[in-house]
């Protein structure tokens, strides 16, 4: 895996589902396409055992992280919509009349 830049976007709230789907769907192809194309070797003890392993140990790495910010989308709704219930349920705050 090549090195990894951190890219920070903005998409509506009402298109972040579709986007979270987006990005668990790369996941789970990256997975679907290694598992379809997979076949194990006849020998395991071979220079080409080894190299399949190694291959698929760095698509997994990949997918991995994909999981991981997926995760971390998630998490950061979680938390905005935990805000956003406590501030709208907090009793509002009384007004004292004067009484003079």
């Amino acid at each position: 895996m090549g090195e990894r830049v951190t890219l920070t976007y903005t998409v509506d709230l009402d298109e972040l589902e579709e986007e979270v789907s987006r990005l668990y769907s790369s996941a789970t192809n990256i997975l679907g396409q290694r598992i379809k194309g997979s076949k194990k070797a006849e020998k395991m003890l071979t220079l080409s055992a080894y190299e399949d392993i190694d291959d698929l140990r760095r698509e997994l790495s990949i997918v991995d992280t994909k999981l991981q910010e997926i995760n971390s989308i998630i998490n950061g709704y979680l938390s905005y919509q935990t805000q956003l219930n406590a501030r709208n349920h907090t009793p509002d705050q009384t007004v004292n009349e004067d009484t003079d």
